[in-house]
């Protein structure tokens, strides 16, 4: 919350603060909206704060600069119009490990399968006349076959398929489906109690 302070000083030598509180109800709770498509115009801003909104999340895992710019010069605007403070939280993504490639749409993984995985940093290694070896995922993640072990688990797809290390020959990792599902490009890897 945004707080107008204005220094009085009386005949005394202390000086005591005069705080200007904004309009619309003191409340020390915050109500988190998360600003995206379906809520980034300004009428939809504009009832939100009037339900008490008072912090807006921008995701920046999500749409680009130009959009989150956009997204908070309406915000800044509506605030004034309002008159009400609110703030703006970024939500930052941090690194993230993907699948970058799968053989085909609609991939699926069946449970007890065995899975060849490698990088993408592997794969432009591959010589273009050679034949490369056979693989069925690929990650964007180039240190994957240094970080893991035989036993590590792999779970891709928001943890819906689980896969078990069985072995490495430092271009390709092969693992066991524990638990099958479907698979897509630009689906995240978690790599579980593994030191990245």
């Amino acid at each position: 919350m945004s707080v107008a302070v204005e220094l009085v000083t009386e005949s005394e030598p202390s000086v005591s603060p005069k705080v200007e509180q904004p309009p619309g109800p003191h409340r020390n709770t915050k109500i988190v909206c998360t600003v995206g498509p379906a809520s980034g115009s300004a009428e939809a801003i504009r009832g939100l704060i009037a339900a008490g909104a008072n912090v807006f999340s921008l995701n920046f895992s999500h749409s680009d600069h130009d959009w989150h710019t956009r997204a908070l010069r309406t915000l800044r605007k509506v605030s004034d119009e309002l008159g009400r403070s609110t703030a703006v939280m970024q939500d930052l993504c941090g690194p993230k490990i993907r699948l970058s490639h799968v053989p085909c749409e609609n991939y699926h993984l069946e449970s007890g399968q065995l899975v060849r995985v490698t990088t993408e940093a592997i794969r432009a290694s591959w010589d273009d006349g050679a034949t490369p070896p056979t693989f069925d995922l690929a990650t964007n993640y180039a240190a994957l076959l240094a970080d893991v072990a035989d036993g590590d688990t792999l779970l891709l797809n928001e943890g819906r398929v689980r896969l078990c290390v069985e072995g490495n020959d430092g271009t390709i990792l092969s693992a066991r489906v524990r638990r099958g599902g479907p698979l897509s490009v630009g689906k995240g890897i978690n790599l579980p109690g593994v030191s990245l």
